[in-house]
């Protein structure tokens, strides 16, 4: 009786040991070592921002120099069209062994050329973030991931007419994608991004001196920017894997 009960057992490992190595086996055999592996990388991205509405107000004044034109004020809320733009990203990051956990610090910078705000604006932005990410079945060639972070990011509003302005602001991203390992170092993924930068607020003052139809203007801007981003990148394993 005691023999039947340890064939059993026998068996039993047998098929768990048959079930569970070749899994091993081609995730080793199929480039996919240095994943397992974990250790640190480097990433860069380049992609594009999609075109969006940002809820914005505007405040402002004009004092004409002519004591005979009566003075104007500007009180308004309304959407603000976000034209498409570019950007990229570069950063470094470091994935747990034998698990889909990474942590990544990341430098994001934006640029959008066509804003309408009434007059002709470029918005730049750039920031600072640091992401937690989780790689789904990260034993196989494709591997959907997921992640957010927090971060600073500079944004700057430069327009035809008025000086440029910045203003840094705490500012959140999430991101969700697909991750391609091409060999045990080297990955590229397809992933969208969002970013929201909360509170921001511009301030001017421009002043015409002609003597008859000069003033001065004082204008403010506030709002939240909304970013919503396609991204193409690649990730470089630093290390080789162990032998």
């Amino acid at each position: 009786m005691f023999a039947c009960s340890h064939v059993r057992s026998s068996a039993r490992a047998f098929a768990l040991f048959a079930i569970v190595t070749p899994g091993a086996a081609w995730a080793e055999s199929d480039g996919l070592r240095g994943f397992m592996d974990g250790g640190f990388y480097v990433r860069a991205d380049a992609g594009f921002s999609m075109e969006s509405d940002q809820k914005v107000t505007e405040t402002g004044f004009v004092d004409y120099i002519d004591p005979l034109m009566l003075d104007e004020s500007l009180a308004a809320s309304g959407d603000v069209d976000l034209s498409d733009g570019g950007g990229f990203s570069i950063g470094a990051g470091w994935s747990a062994r034998n698990s889909g956990l990474r942590l990544e610090a990341l430098f994001v910078h934006d640029r959008r050329d066509d804003v309408t705000l009434g007059f002709e604006t470029q918005i730049r932005s750039s920031g600072l973030y640091g992401l937690v990410l989780y790689d789904f079945n990260p034993l196989t060639r494709t591997q959907p991931f997921i992640g957010a972070g927090v971060g600073l990011n500079d944004v700057e509003v430069e327009t035809d007419i008025l000086s440029e302005q910045s203003d840094v602001r705490l500012s959140y991203m999430a991101t969700a994608g697909m991750a391609f390992v091409f060999s045990d170092r080297l990955v590229g993924d397809i992933s969208y991004r969002y970013q929201l930068t909360p509170d921001l607020n511009y301030q001017w003052q421009y002043t015409d001196p002609d003597p008859i139809d000069g003033f001065t203007i004082s204008y403010e801007l506030e709002g939240d920017l909304v970013q919503h981003s396609v991204m193409f990148g690649l990730r470089y394993m630093l290390q080789r894997p162990a032998a």
